[in-house]
């Protein structure tokens, strides 16, 4: 049933949508968490740590295409 679920695109970005945000929410409070894509904007990156600056950073992502 998941390899099912994960076959389709939509849900596949649903789920790196959810994990990259609950891990930046629920990240303890003495570590700082960076994450790159999984977000709406999938070249975003957010980090648990407001004051960093991550204007140099973003996200990038190839994708493999099987034949």
């Amino acid at each position: 049933m998941t390899k099912l679920c994960l076959a389709l695109p939509d849900n596949k970005s649903d789920l790196a949508r959810f994990l990259s945000e609950h891990i930046i929410v629920n990240a303890p409070p003495d570590k700082v968490v960076v994450a790159a894509g999984g977000f709406v904007n999938e070249r975003e990156v957010q980090s648990s740590e407001r004051a960093i600056d991550l204007s140099a950073l973003k996200a990038t992502m190839r994708k493999q295409i099987h034949v």
